[in-house]
């Protein structure tokens, strides 16, 4: 299966959207660690069963100040940090992808340019009024589109973003699961 563009799904939670989402070719797989995320063991669990897609440790919503216990305990290819953290950049042998809204990047842009570890920023609460922000942003890092249905999928798409970032959602029951808008924008992405 191949898609259009890359593709992130983070906030996963549960093995049955692990393993959709591997199989519709997604290219990143975004898990919720930490406090109030995943706890290591349910994570490693998941994880043995998912192949394909490179894993994203998403602690960017937490206080989680520990980068130590967050690498000690969660294999992973990439963090994903908020502004909060950009202490962790210093960490020059990991990979991050720096999540922020368009109107962060004027108080970040200076502190972002001597990190050559952030291998992509998501933009979350892009509206139509950031497109000269999103260009800037564009010129020093690959950008990953926060997306959450399909009304502004294709103009999003028109601005060449190096991919998209959609959200996971809870299963109702185990197995039990609907896919809603992930499966929606999944299918709208499906090279024929």
């Amino acid at each position: 299966m191949s898609l259009k563009t890359k593709v992130k799904v983070g906030r996963i939670t549960n093995l049955s959207e692990a393993r959709y989402c591997a199989g519709m070719g997604v290219d990143l797989l975004g898990f919720p660690v930490g406090e109030g995320g995943l706890k290591p063991e349910q994570y490693k669990q998941m994880i043995e069963w998912v192949a394909g897609p490179e894993f994203v440790l998403e602690v960017h919503q937490s206080q989680m100040q520990d980068l130590k216990d967050v690498t000690d305990n969660y294999p992973g290819h990439y963090i994903q940090i908020g502004p909060h953290q950009l202490s962790w950049l210093s960490e020059k042998s990991l990979n991050f992808i720096l999540s922020i809204e368009p109107k962060d990047w004027v108080n970040l842009y200076g502190d972002l340019m001597s990190y050559e570890n952030i291998n992509f920023v998501e933009l979350t609460g892009v509206t139509s009024q950031d497109g000269s922000t999103v260009r800037a942003i564009s010129i020093y890092f690959p950008v990953l589109f926060s997306v959450h249905g399909l009304e502004n999928l294709t103009d999003i798409l028109k601005l060449y973003p190096a991919g998209i970032s959609l959200v996971g959602s809870d299963e109702e029951k185990p197995g039990i699961k609907d896919y809603g808008a992930v499966a929606d924008i999944l299918q709208a992405l499906e090279v024929d």
